[in-house]
């Protein structure tokens, strides 16, 4: 499962590791020496049905799915609310990389997070300055959050994310997913 943000953000992101991910991770011999082949799945795969969208998502992906991929640039994106309306998580993708971190799960897919390396770069006039500095507070409280609960990345273009995430999944199904099997 691979989640981002889905605002303009991570778009390059999101779409690299979507399409290309399990071509790569077959070529670069990593599906050879984990012996296990993977399925980029996202939002977008999912049949488009009744319920809150979020909801649907942590249960027929996050549920599913035997990691969940968070890529952060410049965002933490919106937050995800319950039925009365309070706030449940930072963001849908907090909250996905959240419940792969709840330890009282048995049978929880592996976060793995990445976050872009720098800050953006924004236009002292910019109409939206203020409100792009507040979501990069956000995400980097989000982040301080982490970093006790999740060993992340840093990345520095997409295609470093690329081969950052088909290394860190050969790695992580050989220390995680083979001693299950």
């Amino acid at each position: 499962m691979i989640t981002g943000n889905i605002n303009k953000d991570v778009i390059k992101e999101r779409d690299i590791l979507l399409h290309r991910l399990s071509s790569t991770f077959y070529k670069n011999n990593h599906q050879e020496h984990c012996g296990f082949s993977i399925v980029a799945d996202g939002w977008e795969d999912l049949a488009s049905q009744p319920g809150y969208a979020q909801d649907v998502i942590n249960e027929k992906l996050i549920n599913e799915c035997d990691f969940v991929i968070a890529v952060f640039k410049h965002k933490l994106g919106s937050a995800t609310k319950n039925s009365d309306g309070s706030v449940r998580a930072p963001s849908g993708t907090a909250e996905e990389l959240l419940q792969s971190l709840d330890i009282k799960k048995l049978d929880k897919p592996i976060g793995m997070t990445y976050f872009f390396h720098a800050a953006p770069v924004i236009s002292l006039d910019a109409p939206d300055k203020q409100a792009k500095e507040e979501q990069w507070f956000k995400l980097q409280d989000f982040k301080k959050e982490l970093q006790n609960r999740i060993m992340y990345k840093s990345y520095s273009d997409p295609q470093d994310l690329l081969r950052l995430v088909a290394l860190d999944l050969e790695k992580s199904i050989k220390d995680y997913i083979i001693p299950r099997t």
